[in-house]
């Protein structure tokens, strides 16, 4: 679909499915920009992204930029924490994602209203 679409200047999101490199030079070499899920479907990359939260958070937790939402409804409150890192030679599998700039975490907790 991307091959078909004008999609420069876009932000491209996609699940944890989609994160595939070929899909990550499409978006690049069309000139746009990507966000997407890393999971354990590619477990080096993940686990080399928390190894560089918990290092960062313990030794420069200022070089983390946060940000939190709340979010109710449907009987319960969400709440979402997102922390974002640029991206360096720490995490050696970037390397292989095109014009990776930044990682994100995100922590969410739901509270169920009784």
């Amino acid at each position: 679909m991307l091959n078909v679409l004008n999609i420069k200047g876009a932000l491209i999101s996609a699940d944890a499915m989609n994160t595939q490199k070929k899909i990550v030079n499409t978006i690049v070499e069309k000139k746009a920009d990507y966000v997407l899920c890393v999971k354990l479907n590619h477990k080096k990359l993940r686990h080399e992204i928390a190894g560089y939260f918990h290092k960062i958070k313990r030794e420069t937790p200022e070089f983390i930029e946060e940000f939190e939402e709340v979010d109710s409804g449907h009987g319960r409150i969400e709440v979402r924490k997102y922390r974002q890192l640029r991206v360096n030679e720490w995490i050696s599998e970037a390397s292989n994602w095109s014009n990776i700039q930044t990682v994100i975490e995100v922590e969410r907790e739901r509270h169920f209203k009784r």
